[in-house]
């Protein structure tokens, strides 16, 4: 299954939407943003290093 690691306003709400419109199962991790700084918060930071999303994990 797929995992997405997504992180709220940012350009990953258009992986979701693909996922869907191909009716394939994934898992979704949200990630909330900090409200002072607007930057990711460390478990993302801790998946990639800048912080960036989408982060796609294959378990297959």
């Amino acid at each position: 299954m797929i995992k997405v690691h997504h992180l709220d306003h940012s350009r990953s709400q258009r992986v979701l939407w693909m996922l869907e419109e191909l009716n394939l199962p994934y898992q979704l991790v949200n990630y909330q943003r900090d409200e002072k700084t607007w930057l990711a918060p460390q478990a993302l930071r801790d998946i990639h290093p800048l912080g960036k999303s989408p982060v796609l994990q294959d378990d297959a």
